[in-house]
């Protein structure tokens, strides 16, 4: 069992990687031109207040629910779905 804030740690790199595909392969996707390395490090953190609290309500959520341990092994699409749910301007960057 890892600490607070080793899980939140996790789940804060598990985000990165999903932000990453996101402003990469999510905007040509929409066939946009696809954020470089250093867009996404001044997303990151131009937005970081946002994916703390992303970050924070999926601890909360999986410590409630006793399932911490499933984080460490978990897709990237739970983390995605926590992205998507508690930060727009994520969704609005690969659209715009």
């Amino acid at each position: 069992m890892l600490t607070e804030s080793e899980y939140k740690e996790h789940i804060l790199e598990k985000m990165k990687v999903e932000i990453k595909c996101a402003l990469t392969v999510g905007r040509t996707d929409e066939e946009l031109e696809p954020f470089t390395e250093s867009e996404i490090k001044k997303f990151i953190k131009k937005n970081s207040s946002q994916i703390t609290s992303a970050v924070n309500n999926m601890y909360r959520d999986f410590l409630e629910e006793e399932n911490l341990d499933d984080l460490i092994d978990a897709p990237l699409d739970w983390y995605r779905e926590y992205l998507y749910d508690n930060f727009p301007e994520l969704n609005n960057a690969c659209e715009n």
